[in-house]
């Protein structure tokens, strides 16, 4: 429910293609909410369909330009208004539970191998907010910035975390597994 959300915002700053807002997505959302290409070209038709969004005119390749409609602009003030829905699907977090099955250097490993790949996310999201531009003329530049600094606190936090329980595994050694616990704890 969220990508359509996602796409009704993007359109509402700027009308795009869809293939301009595969671009977008790639470049920006996936880093949070990630949707394949044939997710956004099958949610852009549906949007299309609930009169959310429209065609206008044809672009450069003869791509059509989508433009959000004043119900899809609604719609979107509405989503936003209501609370956030908390379904949590993290797949870190589930293999984290599972980290007993390994021996304690693999599972160590593996944390580290997590607080790496959010040093590289750090870093990409520090180089975009030093070259960000706040433009008055532009809100949605502001309100980028503050996802990008969610982003960015984010990823200092897990990765402290990751880096601190690498740590704590080796620290415990083999300790750090219940052998024959019959399904961990």
């Amino acid at each position: 429910m969220a990508l359509r959300f996602a796409i009704l915002g993007a359109l509402a700053h700027k009308p795009s293609s869809g293939y301009d807002l595969v671009k977008q997505f790639d470049q920006t959302f996936n880093y949070v909410w990630w949707a394949s290409h044939g997710a956004v070209y099958t949610e852009l038709q549906k949007l299309e369909r609930d009169g959310l969004v429209e065609p206008g005119e044809s672009g450069s390749r003869g791509r059509i330009q989508y433009r959000v409609t004043d119900t899809g602009v609604r719609a979107l003030q509405d989503w936003l208004r209501a609370p956030a829905a908390r379904k949590p699907r993290d797949e870190m977090v589930l293999r984290v539970f599972q980290l007993w099955l390994l021996d304690p250097e693999e599972a160590a490993d593996y944390l580290d191998g997590l607080a790496d790949a959010h040093a590289e996310r750090l870093a990409e999201y520090e180089r975009r907010e030093a070259v960000a531009e706040l433009d008055p003329d532009r809100p949605a530049a502001f309100y980028n910035l503050l996802a990008l600094r969610a982003g960015i606190a984010t990823e200092k936090a897990v990765g402290a975390w990751a880096r601190e329980s690498a740590a704590e595994v080796r620290r415990l050694g083999p300790r750090a597994v219940l052998p024959d616990s019959g399904g961990g704890s």
